[in-house]
C-alpha cells in the first residue's frame, strides 16, 4: 500500500481508508532512536577499549611488582 503526499509537509492519505497520517513526529524519533544507538555502540566501544587499557596496565604493573621484589 502506498501513502498519498497531501499539500502539507509531514502528512499524507492513505487511500484505502482515507486516514491522514503525520509521518514527520514518526521519522523524527526513529532518527533520533537510530542516533542513540550509533552513540551507544560507540560508548560500548570507548569502554572496552578502556577495560583493555587498564588490564594491560594491572598486568605491567604485575611484572614491575615482581622484578621489584626479586631484586
Amino acid at each position: 500500500m502506498m501513502l498519498q503526499k497531501t499539500n502539507i509537509d509531514g502528512y499524507y492519505k492513505d487511500p484505502k481508508t482515507n486516514m491522514v497520517v503525520n509521518l514527520t513526529n514518526e521519522y523524527e524519533i526513529i532518527k533520533e532512536q537510530r542516533k542513540k544507538d550509533k552513540e551507544f555502540v560507540s560508548m560500548k566501544s570507548e569502554i572496552n577499549n578502556i577495560k583493555s587499557d587498564l588490564n594491560e596496565i594491572k598486568n605491567l604493573l604485575s611484572v614491575i611488582a615482581r622484578n621489584f621484589k626479586n631484586d
